[in-house]
């Protein structure tokens, strides 16, 4: 079952799981989407829940207005990161939900609109998850990691040899981190805003 959510300048039309055998273990996500702007765009954040796991698929192209766009990720691949989820023993399938969180149009505008906000020196940085324990390595174990704070946002980290850490997407007050891990051991990311506020995330990869 999936649930699609409309808004904003794109309009996800279906999503759903794409699975590899007869287990059903689920190989990717099927997606259609329509650009319902006037404009082209250029890059679509599609932000994907699979019974609580959450993703950021990262699209780009040209993606022409009025145009339903068809494209299949699978699991494993540069821009979609899955955890192999089965089937339960009654058959049933993960619910996913789907939705459009932000769009990068060929002229350089973006929606939302980024918002400038005054910087807040007394916020504090809040991190979720707070920590990550990881059991394997690879694009199939990787993990989404959101940081939001009272002005912009540094990310710094020691785990060049345990965990690849990507930015995927950032405003004013935040920013969306994908940690991918690369080998067994322990690190950490350190998120930092401009008065000095610091909130920091273990990673652990067995």
């Amino acid at each position: 079952m999936a649930q699609v959510t409309a808004g904003g300048p794109i309009d996800v039309n279906s999503c759903f799981l794409t699975y590899s055998n007869a287990a059903g273990t689920i190989d990717g996500i099927d997606v259609r989407f329509t650009n319902n702007a006037t404009k082209t765009a250029s890059v679509v954040n599609i932000h994907t829940d699979i019974n609580g796991t959450e993703q950021i698929i990262r699209d780009k192209g040209n993606f022409a207005p009025g145009v339903e766009i068809h494209h299949q990720f699978k699991a494993g691949g540069q821009q979609f990161a899955l955890p192999v989820v089965l089937k339960s023993a009654l058959g049933s399938k993960p619910q996913v939900r789907c939705r459009v969180s932000s769009v990068q149009f060929a002229d350089g505008s973006r929606w939302p609109t980024p918002v400038a906000l005054a910087p807040n020196p007394s916020a504090e940085i809040s991190i979720s998850p707070a920590s990550l324990s990881l059991s394997g390595t690879g694009v199939s174990n990787a993990r989404l990691l959101l940081a939001t704070g009272g002005g912009p946002l540094a990310m710094t980290s020691n785990c060049g040899q345990v965990a690849n850490v990507e930015l995927l997407a950032s405003t004013s007050h935040d920013i969306a981190l994908r940690v991918t891990p690369v080998g067994a051991g322990s690190c950490t990311i350190t998120v930092r805003d401009e008065n000095d506020n610091v909130a920091t995330v273990s990673i652990t990869v067995a």
